[in-house]
Protein backbone atom coordinates (compact mmCIF):
# COMPACT_ATOMS: atom_id res chain seq x y z
CA UNK A 1 0.00 0.00 0.00
CA UNK A 2 2.98 2.36 0.84
CA UNK A 3 4.35 1.86 -2.68
CA UNK A 4 1.19 2.62 -4.53
CA UNK A 5 0.77 5.82 -2.20
CA UNK A 6 4.37 6.86 -3.55
CA UNK A 7 3.84 6.51 -7.11
CA UNK A 8 0.57 8.03 -6.85
CA UNK A 9 2.10 11.00 -4.99
CA UNK A 10 4.72 10.78 -7.70
CA UNK A 11 2.65 11.26 -10.22
CA UNK A 12 0.46 14.06 -9.05
CA UNK A 13 4.24 15.84 -8.66
CA UNK A 14 4.68 15.10 -12.12
CA UNK A 15 1.43 16.42 -12.97
CA UNK A 16 1.40 19.41 -11.20
CA UNK A 17 5.09 20.29 -12.90
CA UNK A 18 3.28 19.78 -16.88
CA UNK A 19 0.47 22.11 -15.76
CA UNK A 20 2.78 24.36 -14.46
CA UNK A 21 4.98 24.45 -17.87
CA UNK A 22 1.80 24.92 -19.83
CA UNK A 23 0.85 28.26 -17.84
CA UNK A 24 4.05 29.44 -18.31
CA UNK A 25 4.70 31.41 -21.72
CA UNK A 26 7.44 29.88 -24.00
CA UNK A 27 10.77 32.18 -23.37
CA UNK A 28 11.71 31.96 -27.16
CA UNK A 29 8.09 33.78 -27.58
CA UNK A 30 8.44 36.12 -24.66
CA UNK A 31 11.92 37.02 -26.97
CA UNK A 32 10.74 37.31 -30.30
CA UNK A 33 7.48 39.57 -28.67
CA UNK A 34 9.71 41.81 -27.15
CA UNK A 35 11.67 42.52 -30.59
CA UNK A 36 10.25 45.40 -31.97
CA UNK A 37 7.85 45.71 -35.00
CA UNK A 38 9.90 46.45 -38.08
CA UNK A 39 8.30 49.30 -40.30
CA UNK A 40 7.24 47.99 -43.82
CA UNK A 41 9.76 48.59 -46.49
CA UNK A 42 8.06 51.45 -48.69
CA UNK A 43 9.56 51.47 -52.23
CA UNK A 44 10.77 54.69 -53.74
CA UNK A 45 8.97 55.38 -56.75
CA UNK A 46 11.86 56.04 -59.44
CA UNK A 47 12.01 58.85 -62.00
CA UNK A 48 12.45 58.57 -65.43
CA UNK A 49 14.06 61.10 -67.62
CA UNK A 50 13.20 62.00 -70.35
CA UNK A 51 15.45 63.35 -72.74
CA UNK A 52 14.20 65.02 -75.66
CA UNK A 53 16.21 64.70 -79.05
CA UNK A 54 16.72 67.85 -81.15
CA UNK A 55 13.98 67.49 -84.33
CA UNK A 56 16.10 67.27 -87.12
CA UNK A 57 14.98 69.91 -89.37
CA UNK A 58 14.39 69.14 -93.13
CA UNK A 59 16.88 70.46 -95.40
CA UNK A 60 14.41 72.78 -97.80
CA UNK A 61 14.49 72.03 -101.86
CA UNK A 62 15.73 74.81 -103.71
CA UNK A 63 16.29 75.28 -107.55
CA UNK A 64 18.61 77.95 -108.28
CA UNK A 65 18.13 79.16 -112.30
CA UNK A 66 19.22 82.25 -114.40
CA UNK A 67 21.43 82.85 -117.33
CA UNK A 68 24.80 81.61 -118.07
CA UNK A 69 27.88 83.20 -115.54
CA UNK A 70 24.97 84.89 -113.68
CA UNK A 71 25.82 83.60 -110.62
CA UNK A 72 23.86 80.36 -109.87
CA UNK A 73 27.06 78.48 -108.54
CA UNK A 74 28.01 81.32 -106.71
CA UNK A 75 25.10 81.13 -104.61
CA UNK A 76 25.14 77.57 -104.39
CA UNK A 77 28.68 77.47 -102.90
CA UNK A 78 27.74 80.28 -100.31
CA UNK A 79 24.56 77.99 -99.26
CA UNK A 80 26.65 75.16 -99.18
CA UNK A 81 29.56 76.84 -97.27
CA UNK A 82 27.13 78.55 -94.72
CA UNK A 83 23.95 76.14 -94.16
CA UNK A 84 25.49 72.99 -95.20
CA UNK A 85 23.41 72.56 -97.93
CA UNK A 86 24.23 70.07 -100.68
CA UNK A 87 23.66 70.81 -103.68
CA UNK A 88 24.60 69.20 -107.87
CA UNK A 89 25.20 71.44 -111.10
CA UNK A 90 22.41 70.28 -113.67
CA UNK A 91 25.08 70.63 -116.60
CA UNK A 92 27.45 68.45 -114.81
CA UNK A 93 24.85 65.89 -113.41
CA UNK A 94 23.55 65.91 -117.05
CA UNK A 95 27.57 65.10 -118.28
CA UNK A 96 27.85 62.43 -115.63
CA UNK A 97 24.79 60.56 -116.11
CA UNK A 98 24.81 60.47 -119.80
CA UNK A 99 25.78 63.19 -121.89
CA UNK A 100 29.47 62.54 -121.70
CA UNK A 101 29.15 59.12 -123.37
CA UNK A 102 26.97 60.92 -126.07
CA UNK A 103 29.79 63.38 -126.31
CA UNK A 104 33.06 62.12 -125.82
CA UNK A 105 33.74 60.20 -129.23
CA UNK A 106 32.50 63.52 -131.08
CA UNK A 107 34.74 65.80 -129.26
CA UNK A 108 37.44 63.61 -128.29
CA UNK A 109 36.31 63.87 -124.32
CA UNK A 110 38.60 61.78 -121.73
CA UNK A 111 36.45 62.50 -118.59
CA UNK A 112 33.34 64.11 -117.80
CA UNK A 113 34.59 66.91 -116.29
CA UNK A 114 36.20 67.51 -119.57
CA UNK A 115 33.03 67.30 -121.06
CA UNK A 116 31.70 69.78 -118.44
CA UNK A 117 34.27 72.35 -118.99
CA UNK A 118 33.58 72.42 -122.26
CA UNK A 119 29.25 73.07 -122.37
CA UNK A 120 29.56 76.89 -123.01
CA UNK A 121 30.25 75.89 -126.57
CA UNK A 122 27.78 73.23 -127.05
CA UNK A 123 24.91 75.09 -125.29
CA UNK A 124 22.01 74.06 -127.81
CA UNK A 125 23.26 70.46 -128.00
CA UNK A 126 23.57 69.86 -124.54
CA UNK A 127 19.86 71.67 -124.08
CA UNK A 128 18.51 69.48 -126.63
CA UNK A 129 20.50 65.93 -125.56
CA UNK A 130 18.70 66.77 -121.84
CA UNK A 131 15.06 67.93 -123.21
CA UNK A 132 15.44 64.01 -124.93
CA UNK A 133 16.59 62.52 -121.47
CA UNK A 134 13.46 64.05 -120.13
CA UNK A 135 11.17 63.53 -122.39
CA UNK A 136 8.72 60.67 -121.19
CA UNK A 137 8.75 62.74 -117.63
CA UNK A 138 10.02 66.47 -117.67
CA UNK A 139 10.76 65.63 -114.07
CA UNK A 140 13.40 63.22 -114.55
CA UNK A 141 16.90 64.62 -114.46
CA UNK A 142 15.93 66.89 -111.79
CA UNK A 143 14.71 64.02 -109.45
CA UNK A 144 18.14 61.70 -110.43
CA UNK A 145 19.65 64.65 -108.79
CA UNK A 146 17.48 65.57 -106.29
CA UNK A 147 18.00 62.32 -104.77
CA UNK A 148 21.28 62.66 -103.49
CA UNK A 149 21.25 66.52 -103.29
CA UNK A 150 19.48 69.57 -101.56
CA UNK A 151 19.76 71.84 -104.64
CA UNK A 152 19.68 72.06 -108.57
CA UNK A 153 21.16 74.23 -110.20
CA UNK A 154 21.09 75.49 -113.79
CA UNK A 155 17.66 74.04 -115.17
CA UNK A 156 16.88 75.61 -118.43
CA UNK A 157 13.17 74.71 -119.84
CA UNK A 158 10.58 76.02 -118.60
CA UNK A 159 8.10 73.06 -118.89
CA UNK A 160 10.97 71.04 -116.74
CA UNK A 161 10.50 73.28 -114.09
CA UNK A 162 6.48 73.26 -114.57
CA UNK A 163 6.54 69.17 -114.29
CA UNK A 164 8.90 69.73 -111.16
CA UNK A 165 6.94 71.98 -109.19
CA UNK A 166 3.83 69.82 -110.17
CA UNK A 167 5.36 66.84 -108.44
CA UNK A 168 6.54 68.67 -105.76
CA UNK A 169 10.38 68.11 -106.53
CA UNK A 170 11.24 71.87 -105.26
CA UNK A 171 10.20 74.21 -102.38
CA UNK A 172 11.30 77.02 -103.39
CA UNK A 173 12.25 78.52 -107.22
CA UNK A 174 15.50 81.26 -107.09
CA UNK A 175 16.56 83.44 -110.06
CA UNK A 176 19.88 85.33 -110.01
CA UNK A 177 20.24 88.09 -111.85
CA UNK A 178 23.31 89.95 -113.48
CA UNK A 179 21.97 91.17 -116.72
CA UNK A 180 23.39 94.61 -116.14
CA UNK A 181 27.45 92.87 -116.19
CA UNK A 182 26.88 89.76 -118.54
CA UNK A 183 24.49 88.69 -121.39
CA UNK A 184 21.00 86.98 -121.36
CA UNK A 185 21.18 83.03 -123.21
CA UNK A 186 20.09 82.55 -126.24
CA UNK A 187 16.04 80.94 -126.44
CA UNK A 188 17.53 78.02 -128.36
CA UNK A 189 19.25 76.77 -125.15
CA UNK A 190 16.85 78.77 -121.89
CA UNK A 191 13.59 79.10 -122.49
CA UNK A 192 13.12 80.30 -118.64
CA UNK A 193 11.15 84.23 -117.71
CA UNK A 194 11.49 85.38 -114.47
CA UNK A 195 8.15 84.82 -113.86
CA UNK A 196 9.31 81.23 -113.35
CA UNK A 197 11.04 81.88 -109.61
CA UNK A 198 9.78 82.35 -106.17
CA UNK A 199 12.65 85.19 -105.30
CA UNK A 200 15.05 87.28 -107.50
CA UNK A 201 18.53 87.84 -106.25
CA UNK A 202 20.35 90.71 -107.77
CA UNK A 203 24.13 89.91 -108.35
CA UNK A 204 24.76 93.55 -110.44
CA UNK A 205 27.29 94.58 -108.19
CA UNK A 206 30.45 93.10 -106.01
CA UNK A 207 31.12 89.74 -104.94
CA UNK A 208 31.08 91.35 -101.56
CA UNK A 209 27.91 92.37 -101.96
CA UNK A 210 26.35 89.46 -103.81
CA UNK A 211 27.76 87.31 -100.62
CA UNK A 212 25.95 89.59 -97.96
CA UNK A 213 22.54 89.09 -100.02
CA UNK A 214 22.92 86.12 -100.49
CA UNK A 215 23.54 85.26 -96.36
CA UNK A 216 20.36 87.54 -95.78
CA UNK A 217 18.16 85.15 -97.77
CA UNK A 218 20.13 82.43 -96.63
CA UNK A 219 18.82 83.15 -93.01
CA UNK A 220 15.61 83.62 -93.59
CA UNK A 221 15.34 79.70 -95.64
CA UNK A 222 17.57 77.89 -93.52
CA UNK A 223 16.69 79.62 -90.03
Amino acid sequence: MDGFNLLRNALAIKGAVSLLKKDQPNQETKQESSKPTPKPIVSTPQVRRVIEKPKVKKMPTLLIIGHGRHGKDTLAEIFARDYGMTYKASSMAASEIFIYKMLKNVYGYKTPEECFADRSNHRSEWYDLICRYNKKDKARLAKDIMSTSDCYVGMRDKAEIKECLKQGVFDLVIWVDASSRHPKESKDSFNISIKSADILISNNGTLEQFEAKARRLGNIIFQ
